[in-house]
């Protein structure tokens, strides 16, 4: 048999398999190519089903074993929980869904359903071996994770211990209290397995629970699917990082600049008391921090920009220093957004007199005594011209960039189009970062102009909130440079592919592949949006 047909009778027959029926392809017909959809040297083992059951078996009865029950249970499906002690299981009442659901042995659990899930701790897997010969041709499941780094997938090493069954790599993004939450919306599940029928049935499972089964490929990839759990908010370290120092910087700064400056230049009148730290200073820091991180989440876009339209072309990579700044990007913003409530609540509560005689210092006026005509004291608490014009910028700024905030959420901004997404993103975010400009120079600019002989050269450039737009004046800068038609321009063709100068091919290096199994090359392409 040649090649051609070689090929042809496998992909016919692998298709049928995917589709309806189980086939067991003899090795023969394998013999002059790799085999298909798999990692592994074997066949794929043949199954009992080739559509999902509604009979299901859990292998433990913890946490995560009673949640998955809980949500197939309210879906409608008939559950068996295998348990190494079963009567003590249900004496102890953990949980209502033990008495809900046939509680029986783990082997007795194993025969009663040909789809089972492992909802063991790794290190108990190997207690499954001697029963292995028990889940010959049935789907199993894996569903563990570890937070330390191992060789290899915990999949792939129940896959070899369970030679006669189809193991698949799904679930274990998932929590316990997800499993048993109707609340918490549709969530994409990972699912991966080496038997594409038996990763169909798992997909067809994870549907029928209310989530979004996506397809990840072969039991190879169950190693990712492991690591990713051990992340913990991934892409936020450096932005944590970032506003922990520029938090502690600018608090540093404001207690020397109104500690210890201060009454360098106010005719050596008192700073202020130690307590105000806690909350007029500390107040201003949270605002400056804010700023200052809309800044930076924001300048990256231009630099990048600005570097392509050197180079002339999109393909040359940035350096690390850059790729990992514009990767940060997300959480600069979310943190900038939580200073900004903070800074609001703090200034809200400074503004309130609901709390005087509590948190406020309080004041008397006295009247001599021998007047004979009374004293109207005409007090006016409305905010001035000032005020106003500030607390409203800052308002509306604190507002859209909640929407921005609230579009960097994956669910929310996966229901968007593209052009949605770069319009919140990009403009929404810039409009964000101009208003909170204009909020800073309202505040603070009257106080710059006023001239005193004695501290006007301290007072402008030693200001917190002088200081903290310089960064925000020159993002807008390059920001109004990038959209310069002379840089627009020539920018939008070379992210379109345009190429200065001579134009060329880059040609993989890796031998030929079986076109199943073919990877893309290492080139990679990077976007900037502006």
């Amino acid at each position: 048999m040649g090649k051609k047909q070689n090929k042809k009778l496998a992909n016919d027959k692998m298709a049928e398999a995917g589709s309806s029926t189980v086939i067991n392809v003899p090795m023969e017909e394998f013999s002059s190519n790799p085999p298909l959809y798999s990692s592994k040297t074997e066949l794929f083992p043949p199954l009992n089903i080739v559509e999902f059951p509604e009979q299901i078996g859990i292998i433990g009865t913890g946490d995560f074993g009673r949640g998955l029950a809980t949500r197939a249970v309210a879906h409608g499906l008939s559950v068996t929980m295998g348990s190494r002690c079963p009567e003590k299981r249900l004496k102890q009442n953990r949980s209502d869904i033990l008495h809900e659901v046939d509680l029986t042995t783990i082997e007795r659990c194993i025969r009663s359903s040909d789809f089972i899930i492992v909802a063991l701790h790794p290190e108990n897997h190997d207690s499954l071996a001697p029963l292995a010969s028990e889940f010959d041709g049935k789907v199993v499941i894996d569903v563990s994770n570890s937070l330390e780094g191992t060789d290899g997938s915990f999949a792939e090493k129940l896959s070899h211990m369970l030679k006669g069954a189809a193991v698949v790599k799904a679930l274990n993004t998932l929590s316990a209290y997800a499993l048993a939450s109707e609340t918490l919306g549709q969530q994409a599940v990972s699912v991966c397995s080496d038997h594409p029928v038996a990763r169909r049935i798992t997909m067809d499972f994870i549907n029928r629970l209310g989530y979004l089964a996506v397809n990840c490929g072969t039991l190879a990839g169950a190693k990712k699917l492991e690591d990713r759990n051990r992340q913990l908010f991934k892409g936020f370290g450096y932005g944590t990082m970032t506003m922990c120092i520029l938090f502690v910087g600018w608090s540093c700064y404001a207690g020397w600049r109104y500690y210890t400056l201060r009454p360098t230049y106010t005719n050596n009148e008192p700073p202020y008391d130690w307590y105000m730290m806690f909350s007029e200073v500390l107040s201003k820091v949270f605002g400056d921090v804010s700023v200052t991180m809309l800044a930076l989440a924001y300048i990256p876009g231009p630099i990048a920009a600005l570097k392509q339209l050197v180079w002339g072309t999109k393909f040359k990579r940035f350096h690390k220093s850059l790729d990992k700044f514009l990767a940060m990007r997300k959480a600069l913003g979310l943190y900038a957004l939580l200073m900004a409530v903070i800074h609001g609540i703090m200034f809200i509560f400074l503004m309130s007199g609901a709390h005087l005689g509590a948190w406020y210092t309080g004041k008397s006026v006295m009247i001599v005594a021998n007047l004979t005509h009374p004293i109207e004291l005409d007090l006016d608490p409305r905010l001035n011209w000032k005020g106003q014009i500030c607390g409203l910028l800052g308002a509306v700024a604190m507002a859209l960039m909640g929407v921005v905030g609230i579009t960097s959420i994956g669910s929310v901004g996966a229901s968007m189009n593209w052009r949605e997404w770069q319009c919140i993103q990009s403009h929404l975010g810039t409009a964000v970062l101009v208003l909170s400009v204009l909020h800073v120079a309202i505040h603070a600019g009257p106080n710059w102009v006023k001239f005193k002989a004695n501290h006007w050269p301290l007072r402008k450039p030693t200001q917190t909130a002088f200081l903290c737009m310089m960064l925000p004046i020159f993002t807008l800068i390059l920001k109004l440079i990038v959209i310069c038609p002379c840089v627009y321009i020539p920018v939008s063709r070379i992210r379109k592919g345009w190429e200065r100068g001579e134009k060329y091919v880059v040609k993989s290096s890796k031998p030929e592949r079986h076109p199943i199994n073919e990877e893309t090359s290492g080139n990679e392409v990077q976007i900037v949006r502006l």
